[in-house]
């Protein structure tokens, strides 16, 4: 099933009063499609004001991480990136603002990939166990960037069909 099947399928309107198994069939699997991003939205939205509210309880870590050549301070990073995830969180959880909330996550996500190299990096060191947590958060950034790119597409689907 895919959440882009158009509201005409076929030679029958889904809309018609006649009832198709067919239709009926497509319309159940646009509903599976718009409900499941729906959910991946929320959970999105979740993870990313979570990560936000983490920079103002755990701000150490955060502080770590910031790659030291930046200006202005490892604590000015830690603040801002995380007011700016928790205010893309909630936008991606509004569906109004959904679809540009889900395109800043993205790139938010890209903003912070250097912190996540020099994590790598700087933990190259520490006990392996670590340094296999910096490494795989590298490629794990890669499906954060499809997550946010998915879910702006569903949120442009739901805007253009109305739901």
């Amino acid at each position: 099933c895919s959440s882009d099947l158009s509201p005409r399928v076929g030679p029958l309107s889904l809309s018609q009063k006649r009832w198709s198994p067919c239709a009926h069939l497509l319309r159940g699997c646009q509903d599976v499609g718009m409900a499941y991003s729906r959910r991946s939205a929320t959970v999105l939205g979740l993870f990313v004001l979570g990560a936000g509210v983490t920079h103002f309880v755990n701000p150490s870590f955060f502080d770590a991480i910031v790659p030291p050549w930046l200006p202005l301070g490892e604590r000015f990073w830690t603040i801002v990136s995380g007011l700016a995830e928790v205010v893309i969180g909630i936008g991606v959880l509004r569906r109004s603002t959904r679809r540009r909330a889900a395109l800043a996550a993205f790139g938010l996500f890209v903003a912070v990939y250097p912190a996540n190299l020099y994590m790598a990096w700087d933990w190259r060191h520490r006990p392996i166990g670590e340094q296999l947590i910096s490494l795989g958060r590298l490629p794990i950034q890669f499906l954060f960037f499809a997550w946010a790119l998915s879910v702006a597409r569903a949120a442009e689907d739901d805007y253009r069909t109305g739901v």
